[in-house]
């Protein structure tokens, strides 16, 4: 029966006691309509604090397991109480036994004084009557009564002895067992506090634990967060360096092939200015061979073309693209 069911078992009781007090001042419009306002602000504030307390169920499997070792040590106590119950009528039983045979040996007792009396009245009796031999023979049956009245009373007086030691080990035993009951007591309780105090250093523990688990949770998704924001950045840097070396290698191959161009004219530039080197080096050598004559223009282009075939001189600027 947890916290939940004594609070409601509570109100129940109390609600019809409530109702009869609260109807009669109602009608007769008593001033203590506060009082019933302010039980019923103190109700439902006990009522939020009970769902506050109830809401904090992180224990319970513990505490379920504290309450059956609890009820467990409560069998126990009344497995105990039971004993000492049980030793306690044996005690018992064992005195009326023992009353019961000392009321019947007194009995026996006081029947055999009575018969001695009555035997000593009537021997006293018989003395006046009787003649010595017949005193001599009631002398020797009444020592032989007499000595048998003593041994039964000696042996009633044993085993009056040996029941009282009887009696008293059973009750040394009963204050032995009331003693292992303390002592079993006081373990059990030795045992529930530490265990009240090992589960609450287990709570603290947890509690301190959780707590150093957020943190470091904490710090890891500051971390990780950081590193996402690094990893984005790079990822755009790097995106932005591809993009600039696409864009610096289109502009090396557009110099690249403007370069080319430019080498393929100045080659056809060259080449043409070879030619017409070759063709006035050609005319000065006619001119300083010859005998100062006129040689026709057209033989002059033969001749140069024919060197052109002879020694081909052409200088390749041609780039690879």
């Amino acid at each position: 029966m947890d916290y939940t069911d004594l609070y409601l078992w509570r109100n129940k009781a109390n609600l019809p006691q409530r109702d009869s007090m609260g109807m009669p001042q109602e009608k007769m419009g008593d001033p203590t309509l506060s009082s019933t306002s302010n039980l019923k602000g103190i109700a439902l504030s006990i009522d939020h604090l009970v769902g506050g307390t109830l809401s904090a169920q992180e224990y319970t499997e513990k505490l379920e397991a504290l309450d059956q070792r609890v009820s467990g040590f409560d069998e126990k106590i009344m497995n105990l109480i039971r004993l000492m119950k049980l030793s306690q009528g044996l005690t018992e039983e064992k005195n009326m036994e023992l009353r019961q045979e000392n009321r019947e040996l007194r009995e026996r007792v006081e029947r055999q004084e009575h018969a001695m009396n009555q035997m000593f009245r009537e021997l006293a009796d018989l003395k006046t009557t009787m003649s010595s031999s017949l005193k001599e023979e009631i002398e020797r049956v009444q020592n032989g009564t007499e000595v048998q009245i003593s041994m039964q009373v000696e042996r009633a007086l044993e085993k009056v002895v040996f029941i009282s030691q009887e009696l008293d080990t059973v009750r040394n035993g009963a204050c032995n067992l009331g003693e292992r009951l303390e002592e079993v007591r006081n373990a059990q309780n030795k045992s529930l506090e530490t265990w009240i105090a090992e589960l609450e250093t287990t709570k603290t523990w947890a509690r301190r634990n959780f707590q150093r688990l957020k943190q470091h949770v904490d710090q890891i998704c500051s971390e990780v967060s950081v590193i996402k924001g690094e990893h984005d950045e790079l990822s755009s840097r790097i995106q932005e360096v591809s993009c600039k070396a696409d864009i610096e290698c289109k502009k090396l191959q557009l110099i690249l092939r403007q370069k080319s161009s430019e080498a393929e004219a100045l080659e056809s530039l060259v080449n043409k200015e070879l030619r017409n080197v070759r063709l006035v080096a050609r005319k000065h050598e006619i001119l300083r061979s010859s005998d100062l004559t006129p040689v026709p223009r057209e033989n002059i282009k033969k001749m140069a073309s024919c060197e052109e075939l002879k020694f081909p001189n052409k200088i390749d600027f041609s780039v690879k693209s």
